[in-house]
């Protein structure tokens, strides 16, 4: 039985309680409504559509006709980058053929190939098997160079594992081949070199014209011609890359100056990734003379329409307006195998390289650089395109030397 008293100040005191404890859990409910108001951001403006649904703000389009400021068209499509590197938007099937940069943070990776092989094979995964490749001469100040650049991965590309290809004309015998390899391994770089001879030999028929323009001919008129073939057709089509699946190009004056950034996959791709380029650049006469015409024909007459409509509007308005060509510089590239082995990039490429009766690589030195970036305007998925150079990228006999020469002793 409850003491006397007890009974009567539960009574009394019960409904004065309550209505304190109401009244604080009032307040609490209040506080914390006023503080989710306060930390939820703004509605963006257009966030309500005329019939009142919440839909996402939709992100600024740059129509092809207009040039932003500071940026220039060949910009619009592949803009020089960091981190993160920036992918070209599909937006073929927007009525303006609008091109917008994003950043690949805001699509999803998976898949990526733009359907029907257009991304040149399997690029829903990174790639599991890259090699870097170099083509090679035995020249004094070459060969100089090429040590300066071995000796450079190990520090660039400390984990990677990936086989360095080196391809020669026969002029690098067993006793160079043996220098180069050791210089490769002191450098700390884990991967083995592999030397792979090759011929050039001219096509059928061709070439008993002058070339419209020659470089080094020491080496021979053609020399400078036998290579962009070499990047453009040749690599591609050698057995040594049959077990691999993404290339990374080198040159032997290039050199990677900076320890690469540990989520960088180099000398490999990312996932949805065909092609990771250089820096955008333009070529003129008389180098790209007579391309206005093969464009227009092949445009005419090849089955499907381009995978990248962007890029070659680029090109049809530069020859148009100034003349010129666009380019990816290709110096430093990394591509998948498959797309150069692709039965309609192979057909391309044997058009404009070494067909008769045009020869048009032997001609008129037409370049692996505006050819590779034709090539993936017809048939790359704009999704799977990069431009990235690699951190600490150099390139020429000036710059790599002026980094590895050691600073000048104080006076």
């Amino acid at each position: 039985m409850d003491k006397p008293g007890r009974h009567i100040w539960w009574r009394r005191s019960r409904p004065r309680d309550c209505r304190a404890i109401a009244a604080s859990s009032v307040a609490a409910a209040l506080l914390v409504i006023v503080v989710a108001a306060l930390a939820r951001p703004p509605q963006p403006l257009g966030g309500l559509s005329p019939s009142g649904p919440l839909r996402p703000p939709q992100p600024p389009h740059t129509p092809w006709g207009l040039k932003p400021q500071g940026l220039s068209k060949a910009s619009l499509l592949l803009r020089r980058v960091t981190a993160p590197p920036t992918r070209l938007r599909d937006t073929s099937g927007l009525p303006s053929q609008q091109a917008e940069l994003h950043s690949p943070s805001t699509r999803a990776a998976a898949g990526g190939g733009g359907g029907g092989g257009g991304g040149g094979g399997d690029v829903s995964r990174p790639s599991r098997r890259p090699a870097i490749v170099l083509l090679i001469t035995a020249g004094h100040d070459d060969i100089a160079d090429l040590k300066l650049n071995l000796g450079s991965l190990g520090r660039a590309l400390p984990a990677s594992r990936a086989p360095v290809l080196l391809f020669h004309e026969g002029d690098v015998g067993e006793d160079l081949q043996g220098e180069l390899a050791s210089v490769l391994s002191r450098g700390g770089y884990l991967g083995k070199a592999r030397f792979h001879e090759v011929h050039f030999e001219l096509p059928t028929n061709c070439c008993s014209f002058e070339p419209n323009w020659a470089k080094r001919a020491d080496r021979g008129k053609f020399a400078y011609h036998n290579m962009i073939r070499f990047w453009v057709k040749d690599v591609w089509r050698h057995q040594a890359l049959d077990e691999f699946d993404s290339v990374m190009r080198l040159d032997s004056d290039s050199l990677l100056s900076k320890l690469q950034p540990a989520d960088d996959p180099l000398p490999g791709l990312r996932a949805g990734i065909t092609y990771r380029g250089n820096i955008l650049g333009r070529d003129e006469e008389p180098v790209i003379h007579e391309f206005d015409k093969f464009m227009n024909t092949t445009l005419a007459t090849w089955p499907r329409a381009p995978r990248h409509p962007a890029i070659i509007s680029n090109f049809t308005q530069a020859l148009r307006k100034t003349n010129n060509v666009p380019l990816i510089y290709n110096n430093f590239f990394v591509s998948r195998v498959e797309f150069f082995r692709r039965p309609e990039v192979v057909e391309l490429v044997d058009r404009m390289c070494c067909r008769a009766p045009d020869f048009y690589v032997y001609r008129y030195r037409w370049g692996d650089a505006f050819m590779q970036y034709f090539l993936l305007g017809m048939e790359a998925a704009p999704s799977t395109l990069v431009i990235d150079p690699p951190l600490g990228y150099l390139h020429g006999r000036e710059q790599i030397r002026s980094f590895s020469s050691p600073p000048p002793s104080p006076a």
